[in-house]
């Protein structure tokens, strides 16, 4: 009896209002806090984004000067040395000890080859990571399609330039180990066997089409190279109308 009096005292009408708003304060202070987290993440991959877009653009002008054909000391460097190796290839034909010197004597004198110097032709930022990370707050459908080839074009490029000079690396340590040459105490006998050894006309021969594959990787990339900007600054765009 006593239990259905505190009932009735018991206004549950206004209880239940007050239920009502306690939760709906709760829950709007739940997605205000959602909001403000995913705010903050998007500005991130924006802020992020951007970044890898100065990066791309650094790595397009790399790739020209080090691959072009702009005048510039890199490239003119590379085009110099190509004409040398392929001098080298027709000298080495000859296998006269005078012919053979002249080869050697151009890769001791550094008129020979020229380093890709891959860590300076390929960027080490990709868009892998971002695109799994972010993959939730991308907005356009095209976004992750050209991030994912611009990864593609990277790593071809990286790993070709990386293999073309791991080349001279192997070259040089294959002179060093067997024949005591690249030195100031190389000997006439010792030069003519290193220099007319197979492995050192085999060598320059994959060294020139290494290169040659390496500046057709870069037309590849120069074809897709305004489809991937364009999309990265529309998905930029895109993000920063959400901001």
């Amino acid at each position: 009896m006593n239990k259905l009096k505190l009932l009735k005292k018991i206004d549950l009408p206004r209880l239940m209002v007050e239920a009502i708003l306690i939760f709906a304060s709760v829950y709007a202070a739940f997605i205000l806090e959602d909001r403000r987290s995913k705010n903050f993440e998007r500005q991130i991959f924006n802020d992020k984004l951007q970044a890898h877009l100065k990066i791309i653009r650094y790595d397009s002008i790399n790739y020209e000067q080090r691959l072009g054909i702009s005048n510039t000391t890199v490239n003119n460097g590379m085009k110099r040395s190509l004409r040398q190796q392929e001098y080298a290839l027709e000298l080495l034909k000859f296998e006269s000890p005078d012919s053979l010197l002249k080869v050697y004597h151009l890769q001791k004198n550094n008129d020979l080859f020229w380093w890709v110097i891959q860590s300076s032709l390929a960027s080490q930022h990709e868009f892998e990571e971002l695109g799994k990370e972010y993959s939730h707050l991308i907005i356009k459908d095209s976004t992750l399609h050209w991030m994912r080839q611009y990864n593609y074009h990277t790593f071809v490029l990286k790993k070709f330039a990386t293999d073309t000079d791991q080349l001279l690396s192997d070259l040089e340590d294959f002179g060093y180990e067997n024949y005591f040459v690249l030195s100031d105490n190389d000997k006439r006998k010792d030069i003519l066997n290193y220099v007319n050894h197979p492995n050192y006309y085999n060598t320059i021969l994959k060294h020139i089409q290494y290169i040659n594959m390496l500046h057709e990787l870069k037309v590849s990339y120069d074809e897709d190279f305004p489809k991937i900007k364009a999309a990265i600054l529309a998905e930029i765009e895109a993000q920063s109308d959400l901001l």
